[in-house]
């Protein structure tokens, strides 16, 4: 093997390491971190030692969030709609009968989706939604538009894009009257291993 592809190969290990690094911070799960990464579990246990993440602190089993917390109220409505128009401005198309993930993910698809949620992050600090919930609102979105429950829809009033079910129309959370947000005392999310002030 010549020099330059060692390197190559020194440099994709990297990156694979730097991207498991921003998924275990954002919260993912070990299954879809191999599967976006390719790393394997012992190498993932040496990422998440070495960022001081404990076995408690990191998640665990199936994600238990479903489309539906994105409709209950008008704030997380608007949340879901902004996510699904960083998508498209980070070059991660929602396209009808598609998987949420592709079968070969690429390095660079990768870096786009962590872009894309921290900079969801940036524009939402105190959220609750954490990336897997990206990855599962492509999920709800991918599928046949005759069988989805959701859909992306406009604010009646202002026209900004809604996470909406199916055949329904809303105000935002900015244009409606009986806001429906939820009530102060919600704990903002945070990066895996950290702790709150």
């Amino acid at each position: 093997m010549s020099s330059q592809s060692q390197q190559d190969v020194l440099l994709r290990e990297n990156r694979r390491a730097e991207l498991a690094r921003r998924l275990i911070l954002h919260g993912v799960r070990t299954d879809i971190i191999m599967r976006l990464t390719n790393l394997t579990v012992g190498r993932l246990r040496t990422v998440r030692r070495r960022l001081g993440v404990t076995d408690q602190d990191r998640a665990r089993g199936p994600t238990r969030w479903s489309l539906s917390a994105f409709l209950k109220t008008t704030e997380a409505q608007a949340e879901g709609g902004a996510l699904v128009t960083l998508c498209y401005i980070h070059d991660i198309p929602i396209v009808p009968n598609t998987p949420a993930l592709p079968k070969s993910v690429s390095l660079d698809f990768v870096g786009r989706l962590c872009d894309t949620y921290e900079a969801f992050c940036a524009c939402y600090p105190e959220t609750q939604v954490e990336l897997e919930h990206l990855i599962l609102i492509r999920r709800g979105l991918s599928v046949d538009p005759k069988e989805a429950l959701v859909q992306v829809g406009k604010c009646r009033i202002c026209k900004c894009l809604l996470l909406q079910e199916r055949f329904s129309a809303n105000e935002c959370w900015h244009c409606d009257l009986t806001p429906t947000r939820k009530k102060g005392g919600s704990r903002p999310r945070k990066a895996r291993g950290q702790t709150r002030n």
